[in-house]
């Protein structure tokens, strides 16, 4: 990604922000997820930050204390104080790093809408969810406690989302929801397939089906297709 983007001579804008949608899985991820993507210029740098909220518990614990690698409250009992708060969480390159590369190994589907917002809307974003994961910093560093609990049917990995884009809300905290709501109006819309989608499509396609599947086979990359991005509608 950071190879592919030319800041140029504009050192300090957003370049675009997207609503992710990952496809449905078992258990707590049978609605699928939701997360908000920023992509930006800081001082002539691209930056790339995935936003999305969580429930947290002892299985995420452990990414929040890497995440915040240093602070004082990491090696403490303090997170296990807060399991079940919403909690926030910030992914410093979601491509490069490999965030969208774990999701593609669980054989899961990524839907990107690219939103098409004017450049101060899109900047005033990008200043709103950055104010949001600090003031949870600060909670962090002072031991206090989260001001919300996570709610599966309300507040939920749709909150990012909810909070950060409250004109765009479709009156569901559900992620397909929010997806069937902006995906006519979007200036960009990109698919990162799975396997198991790859090997339905026929090689010639032109749009990609969006599909309630949440049983996937697991399958070798298809001969002559790269696992990466499908451009286009779907």
């Amino acid at each position: 990604m950071t190879a592919a983007v030319s800041c140029g001579d504009a050192p300090d804008r957003v370049l675009g922000a997207a609503m992710v949608v990952s496809s449905r899985k078992g258990g707590t991820l049978v609605w699928g997820h939701a997360s908000l993507r920023i992509v930006a210029c800081v001082d002539g740098a691209v930056s790339d930050l995935e936003y999305e909220t969580y429930r947290l518990g002892e299985w995420n614990e452990d990414l929040l204390r890497r995440e915040h690698a240093g602070e004082p409250w990491v090696d403490g009992p303090y997170l296990a104080t807060q399991r079940g708060a919403l909690v926030l969480f910030r992914n410093v390159h979601p491509v490069d790093a490999g965030w969208f590369g774990d999701l593609a190994r669980e054989n899961r589907e990524l839907w990107e809408v690219w939103l098409d917002l004017p450049p101060d809307a899109l900047s005033a974003l990008s200043v709103a969810a950055d104010q949001w994961y600090r003031a949870q910093r600060e909670t962090f560093r002072a031991n206090g406690d989260l001001p919300e609990r996570y709610v599966p049917w309300r507040r939920n990995c749709t909150a990012v989302l909810r909070d950060l884009l409250p004109a765009l809300e479709p009156g569901s905290a559900l992620p397909f929801a929010w997806l069937r709501a902006l995906e006519g109006d979007a200036a960009l819309r990109v698919v990162h397939p799975s396997l198991h989608l790859l090997h339905q499509l026929p090689a010639d396609v032109h749009a990609i089906p969006r599909r309630r599947v949440t049983f996937r086979r697991s399958w070798p990359v298809p001969e002559g297709r790269a696992g990466g991005a499908a451009l286009g509608p779907w």
